[in-house]
């Protein structure tokens, strides 16, 4: 059996019994510099967490330069992490826990351009 598909067209609509999903994340930092919570979703790149049965969570979230995340977030600030597997189901909150550190990386490629990333270190205790 072959399939002819047009570019960008989703392979769930001719495969019977295939489904697509997209995973969606936002997070939220409430600091202690802010009267409200820091919604830092449009600005994830990456997001990693490690959960063991007996030790806390760990979260790495790297983030674009949109904002100077060196005078926003901080250690000790509070981060709540949620996940939504496709559109159907709701959020669920997979990570609560601290902020341990924020990094910032500087790199400049062979083309000269210049590109900013912060990586934000957490432990969590749920």
């Amino acid at each position: 059996m072959t399939f002819a598909l047009a570019k960008n067209k989703d392979l769930s609509l001719v495969v019977p019994g295939l489904f697509s999903y997209q995973t969606r994340v936002k997070a939220a930092v409430y600091s202690h510099n802010a009267s409200s919570a820091i919604n830092i979703s449009k600005d994830i790149v990456t997001c990693s967490m490690n959960k063991t049965v007996k030790g806390t969570g760990t979260l790495n979230i790297t983030l674009n330069a949109s904002r100077n995340f060196l005078n926003l977030l901080f250690p000790d600030d509070l981060i709540n992490v949620y996940f939504q597997h496709d559109a159907d189901t709701g959020w669920i909150r997979t990570f609560f826990g601290y902020i341990d550190r924020i990094e910032e990386s500087y790199t400049v490629a062979e083309t000269g351009v210049p590109t900013t990333v912060y990586t934000v270190v957490c432990s969590g205790w749920e």
